[in-house]
């Protein structure tokens, strides 16, 4: 079963580069512990912070000039997001609640 869900998901997950991209947090918890696990794992920083009633915080020390991933985001478009919401499936998105 495990080989068969990442068989699923897309692939730019395994080229994630502290180089050229960078996190965007969300306002909760899973958000933080996943951040700081792919931290752990690939070196990328946080280099932003999503707040649902306010918007979009960067730092741009970190973040300008490179590509953002969205960690706990439902971010619709070409983004690269870890989602685990219940949403509407999408190319870049790696949720296991969309893979069907």
């Amino acid at each position: 079963m495990k080989e068969e869900l990442l068989n699923r998901l897309p692939n730019w997950y395994k080229n994630i580069d502290a180089k050229s991209q960078y996190l965007i947090l969300s306002n909760d918890f899973d958000s933080w512990w996943s951040c700081k696990y792919l931290n752990q794992l690939f070196g990328i920083q946080v280099g932003g912070f999503f707040d649902l009633n306010k918007g979009l915080y960067l730092n741009h020390e970190i973040a300008d000039g490179k590509e953002p991933i969205a960690v706990d985001l439902a971010v619709t478009g070409d983004k690269k997001t870890f989602d685990n919401h219940y949403s509407l499936p999408d190319l870049q998105r790696i949720n296991p609640n969309v893979i069907k």
